[in-house]
């Protein structure tokens, strides 16, 4: 579960179920989107101003092509792209990759 919670009121204003463990997570530079990365090789990107729902461009929400757990996650500063890095000793994806996310 990925949570928002209000520092002030200790309420959550926001949450995601998910299917995987999260490694790392993400918020575009405006704090509209939030990028999370998976033990499962997969990122996935919600409208957090929305509730849960995925971003629509995306099939979705769900970015698959790591063979490994993804590591770190991070916007580009128009908040267009996400990249995420992949991979370990253990692992031979070891790459980095570059997804459009623009709506």
């Amino acid at each position: 579960v990925i949570k928002l919670v209000n520092r002030q009121t200790g309420t959550t204003v926001w949450s995601v179920q998910t299917k995987t463990e999260i490694h790392s997570i993400a918020f575009s530079k405006d704090g509209a989107m939030l990028a999370a990365g998976g033990l499962d090789g997969s990122v996935r990107v919600w409208t957090v101003a929305a509730g849960s729902r995925p971003v629509r461009k995306l099939e979705k929400g769900t970015l698959t092509g790591h063979s490994a757990c993804v590591n770190s996650v991070a916007f580009s500063p128009d908040s267009k792209s996400v990249a995420s890095g992949s991979g370990d000793i253990h692992s031979n994806d070891n790459s980095v990759r570059i997804w459009e996310v623009a709506t």
